[in-house]
């Protein structure tokens, strides 16, 4: 998939979605839209619904990517939510399901923090991870109803969603 990466109606570039690149590399107030059809230099192509439903998917997936901050125990943690503490997360979940006594002396936050982690720290950091993701889906669906029924049609509406906070 080709990725335009726009400002105020013009594709200032395009990139292959797989370089991975952070619209900001381009400045403030360009965005990211996943869409074939972009040129660098032209006004941005009219989108369609499934141009609108592509870029709702890729908001998602960089607000989940952008990770999230969980409170266990006072404390404020902010974690990735990568495939990888996800896949982490859940095993660490099975341990302390099968040992109420774990610890975990030195769990990385986002930050570079580091924090102790028991079993049911674990079980609220994990869960409070699954939470944000989940209410990134319901956004995305939320969003994807309003564009199949014609309520949302620019990329600035999809924006303003109310996407979950990575802080």
């Amino acid at each position: 998939m080709r990725v335009a990466y726009c400002k105020n109606g013009v594709v200032v570039a395009t990139h292959d979605d797989s370089q991975n690149i952070s619209a900001s590399v381009y400045g403030e107030g360009v965005i990211a839209v996943p869409i074939a059809s972009a040129v660098a230099g032209n006004p941005m192509p009219d989108l369609t619904a499934s141009d609108l439903l592509a870029f709702a998917a890729f908001k998602r997936r960089a607000v989940v990517n952008g990770g999230c901050v969980v409170a266990v125990d006072g404390l404020q943690i902010p974690i990735w939510a990568d495939d990888k503490t996800i896949a982490t997360l859940t095993a660490l979940m099975m341990r302390a399901s099968a040992d109420p006594n774990l610890v975990i002396p030195s769990w990385k936050a986002r930050d570079g923090t580091f924090f102790e982690l028991n079993a049911g720290d674990i079980a609220t950091l994990a869960n409070g991870l699954f939470a944000f993701i989940q209410t990134a889906f319901d956004v995305e669906g939320a969003v994807a109803a309003d564009i199949a029924a014609e309520n949302i049609t620019t990329l600035e509406e999809i924006e303003a969603a109310d996407w979950p906070s990575n802080d």
